[in-house]
């Protein structure tokens, strides 16, 4: 018998952003609790790498299939939250 597809997981606004901030916090090593949601994901210093493996992490946690391009279809934190939720 195959394995069933993940569920996707309906998150809100403020819980994907919350995901994104813990996640950058811990990838780039540095205080979320200090980050314009705003401001562009290439001036946390992310690489094209990181970004990648951000957009399968998120695919994960959500459940649903998503474009490695994401981030820079939708750059900030808050567009990208916006855009999934």
């Amino acid at each position: 018998m195959s394995q069933s597809k993940s569920v996707v997981q309906h998150r809100s606004v403020v819980e994907i952003q919350q995901w994104l901030l813990i996640w950058l916090s811990k990838e780039l090593e540095f205080d979320a609790s200090n980050v314009d949601i705003q401001e562009p994901f290439v001036n946390f210093g992310l690489s094209s790498r990181q970004a990648v493996i951000l957009a399968g992490d998120l695919e994960d946690w959500l459940g649903m299939t998503l474009e490695p391009t994401l981030l820079w279809e939708y750059p900030t934190i808050q567009e990208l939250s916006e855009y999934l939720a």
